[in-house]
């Protein structure tokens, strides 16, 4: 069986022992990002499984509670959904939601804009008929890598 941590301050002790393998200097930083990388994706790839999920939702059916206490955890029982309003017919809706993507569309081609004006430029306002100031947009970097298994 695979030892997990149970209850909070178990978690907590994990994180702390996954922090350290980056920063403790024994082990270079680089396999234990690749390792975590592949038990991330493995455990997104298990969640996902419809016969983990059915055999997860079988075991909990056993419990007449709807919050369960296990092993230093609440585990509750939920129902998650959402409403589809495309079989409604509602031409209203209909109308918003095809604005929506009309200015959505609209804001990208503005934003596309910004990205590519080369300096600050003089505009008009076409609603007040003022001149304005506008400025190139301002890309926020931060350096991080990708890891692809192969």
């Amino acid at each position: 069986m695979i030892s997990v941590p149970q209850g909070k301050v178990a978690k907590q002790n994990l994180e702390q022992h996954i922090r350290g393998l980056y920063l403790d200097g024994n082990i270079n930083p680089l396999q234990v990002e690749v390792g975590i990388k592949g038990i991330e994706d493995a455990i997104k790839a298990v969640r996902k499984d419809t016969e983990v999920r059915d055999t997860v939702l079988a075991e909990v059916s056993k419990y007449a509670e709807k919050t369960i206490d296990l092993k230093g955890a609440k585990v509750t029982k939920k129902n998650i959904g959402k409403y589809d309003f495309e079989v409604c017919g509602d031409p209203v809706y209909e109308d918003l939601v095809d604005r929506l993507n009309e200015l959505k569309a609209e804001v990208k081609k503005r934003e596309d804009f910004l990205k590519a004006l080369p300096e600050k430029t003089s505009v008009v306002d076409n609603r007040t008929g003022e001149v304005c100031e506008i400025y190139p947009a301002v890309k926020l970097e931060q350096e991080t890598i990708a890891i692809r298994f192969v």
